[in-house]
């Protein structure tokens, strides 16, 4: 079957979850130490990672916090239209 093309918001996520990555390897912190900042256990951080549409708002904070960037940094300027032009 062939591969499909990235629908624009799974580029969203993707670049998302980069951009936390990016930030996590930056700091030297591990995946329990990324699940302790948003207060979940690690399993928790890792399906945030795989999906992260499922990060609440509380969590980018809280991760972009420990990183020392914005939460428009860690979410990133390429954000899908929400309209439907």
């Amino acid at each position: 079957m062939p591969r499909l093309r990235k629908t624009d918001y799974e580029k969203f996520a993707t670049g998302i979850a980069a951009r936390i990555k990016y930030h996590q390897v930056l700091c030297g912190a591990n995946t329990n130490t990324m699940a302790g900042i948003i207060g979940r256990a690690p399993q928790t951080y890792t399906a945030r990672m795989r999906h992260p549409g499922g990060f609440t708002i509380d969590e980018l904070y809280s991760i972009a916090r420990f990183a020392g960037v914005s939460v428009e940094e860690l979410i990133g300027k390429n954000e899908p239209s929400l309209r439907n032009d």
